[in-house]
């Protein structure tokens, strides 16, 4: 059914357990709580900047419930499954739960208007332009640090399975496979930590390194730990997400659940978006009828018994509440109702047969819609952008000066030292990549207080001096 239990459990480098008593997932779960680029991101946008309302989800507080979520879901199939013993083999509770904790690492500051800012940056110097899932994988394997910093033992010495799990797209950059121009899972620097993943693979061609610097079809398939947490991060960002921006009044629900013209501009606005194929992948292809299907439960779920339409009338006591109703009933309906389906006879898959599927996708296309497409965020996603090129460009120099022998460098920590120890081996990373490392390794917080020296704009009596890395 997969590979064996010694392989999954391996790590690349020995390590000493100490009489341990955790499994070996267990404590791969346990370092990226405690590393410092999982702290980093209680500075980082989920949606909005934290600092926008407190009751909103930092990209902490979503990575901690899809791992939450993903856990439950892996429960749940154990629990029914008739062949429990084989499943184990491939799905394991804690490695799910490490990966929906790990997901989210590569995110930079500001979240995907700075992932779109710097492969436009990167796009010209570096083939492998920039991405947060294989930021996230690089981070990982080889800018992270444990409780060992030497120069052999890179990153957090993950088992073979955990790493296999946050890889939601085996394959790299620009290849032969459709996906790959928008997504993909490693940089070609990261080859010979993806080519060890892949050990013990049923293709022996996806562990050998050289093979991955000119690749062909087939490419390994995500693991089946890596669907379960890909399914956790759809429901995690569509109900919390949804239930954020409802109480924080962006998302007009009043407007949604009476069909005003809130309603029927979204509805607009998705069929135009079907019309034009987004979303239409093979997993997410939705029925014709869906938004009206979806409507319906809403009402259903959200509008109190005798609440009056025309009047307008909206209890906010009762309102949060059957919300919140409404929002723990969809992730239950979600850890619970998935089940393994076999592809080919003998290839474990998740198979999301529930009525929650469309009112997930619907979901997190209303945040899209009023959110993301918005115009407050909008207009604010301009000067992220800049302050994201401003860094950029800013730590661009000082890798150069960094690979020309000059002296004191201002780049982060975990970035300085892990070029350093790539100079000594002779296999220094290009300057672009340093300096997305370098972004990468920063709060949203951090990058405001860099722009503000680099434009002139700090205030020395009321701003702490230096950035804070």
């Amino acid at each position: 059914m997969g590979v064996d239990a010694d392989l999954r459990q391996k790590r690349k480098h020995p390590q000493s357990n100490r009489s341990d008593i955790r499994t070996p997932f267990q404590r791969d779960r346990d370092k990226v709580i405690y590393s410092k680029a999982f702290r980093r991101l209680s500075g980082i946008t989920q949606v909005v900047p934290p600092h926008e309302g407190s009751m909103l989800h930092n990209r902490m507080i979503h990575s901690l419930k899809v791992g939450h979520v993903a856990r439950g879901v892996a429960e749940a199939l154990l629990h029914k499954s008739t062949n429990g013993q084989e499943l184990r083999k491939i799905l394991a509770p804690d490695v799910v739960e490490f990966a929906g904790n790990a997901h989210d690492l590569g995110h930079p500051p500001f979240g995907h208007a700075a992932e779109m800012e710097l492969q436009q940056l990167v796009g010209d110097d570096v083939t492998d332009s920039f991405e947060g899932n294989a930021q996230t994988f690089r981070i990982l394997t080889r800018l992270s640090h444990g409780t060992d910093l030497s120069e052999q033992s890179p990153g957090l010495n993950l088992t073979r399975a955990s790493l296999r799990s946050v890889i939601k797209y085996p394959w790299p950059h620009d290849c032969d496979r459709r996906e790959s121009k928008k997504k993909w899972g490693f940089f070609r620097g990261d080859i010979a930590d993806f080519a060890w993943v892949m050990e013990g693979e049923n293709n022996s061609s996806w562990c050998d390194k050289s093979w991955w610097e000119n690749p062909q079809d087939p490419y390994p398939e995500p693991s089946l730990e890596a669907k379960v947490v890909e399914w956790a991060d759809d429901v995690t960002y569509a109900v919390h997400d949804f239930e954020d921006f409802v109480r924080s009044g962006i998302i007009p629900l009043w407007e949604i659940l009476s069909e005003g013209r809130a309603w029927s501009q979204f509805e607009d606005w998705y069929k135009c978006k079907r019309g034009q194929g987004h979303g239409e992948s093979k997993e997410r292809r939705l029925p014709e009828n869906v938004l009206g299907e979806v409507l319906k439960l809403l009402q259903k779920d959200l509008i109190p018994p005798k609440e009056s339409f025309k009047q307008g009338k909206w209890d906010e006591f009762t309102g949060s509440v059957r919300l919140k109703k409404f929002c723990s009933h969809m992730v239950s309906e979600c850890i619970n109702k998935p089940s393994i389906c076999y592809r080919n006879g003998s290839k474990a898959s998740l198979c999301v047969n529930t009525k929650a599927k469309p009112v997930i996708y619907v979901l997190k296309d209303m945040v899209s819609y009023f959110v993301i497409d918005g115009p407050r965020l909008s207009a604010c996603e301009v000067g992220y952008r800049k302050m994201v090129r401003n860094g950029f460009n800013y730590f661009r120099e000082e890798a150069s000066k960094l690979l020309s022998g000059k002296k004191c460098p201002q780049l982060p920590p975990l970035t300085l030292r892990r070029t350093e120890e790539a100079m000594k081996a002779s296999f220094p990373p290009d300057i672009p990549r340093i300096a997305c490392d370098a972004l990468c390794e920063l709060t949203e917080l951090q990058l405001v207080r860099l722009n503000s020296y680099l434009t002139g704009n700090a205030n020395p009596l009321s701003e702490p001096h230096g950035v804070g890395w």
